[in-house]
């Protein structure tokens, strides 16, 4: 209940700011300059969310792992759930999906990396 009066509240100030808006300014403003008016005030109220997938946890800690010398089976036994308990194939094909995976975070760390160098570097 006290959310609904909130929002109710909430719409009331928006209109009364957009009142005070065309009342001040109306005349000199268009239909596109209006626009951009409103396109402030909604970046305001809603800001932008975080760009991209969030990084699973599991492939950040074996990419840790992996960077700081874990290689092989020991990698593979303490990121893998039920290692010992598949068959050839089963680690094989987990065993390459695991390592692709890091070598994809690395590939994207590295490119972020240079990115930021020749951002901060000067022109």
């Amino acid at each position: 209940m006290f959310a609904e009066e909130a929002a109710n509240r909430a719409c009331q100030l928006a209109q009364q700011a957009g009142a005070a808006i065309v009342a001040q300014l109306g005349p000199m403003l268009g239909r596109r300059d209006l626009a951009k008016v409103v396109t402030a005030f909604r970046r305001t109220l809603l800001p932008g969310r975080q760009r991209g997938r969030k990084p699973k946890e599991k492939i950040t800690d074996a990419h840790r792992d992996w960077k700081n010398g874990v290689r092989g089976v020991a990698l593979y036994r303490s990121h893998i759930p039920g290692w010992d308990k598949h068959n050839h194939y089963r680690r094989q094909s987990e065993a390459r999906g695991l390592m692709d995976a890091i070598y994809s975070r690395e590939r994207r760390q590295r490119k972020r990396d240079r990115v930021e160098l020749t951002a901060s570097s000067p022109a």
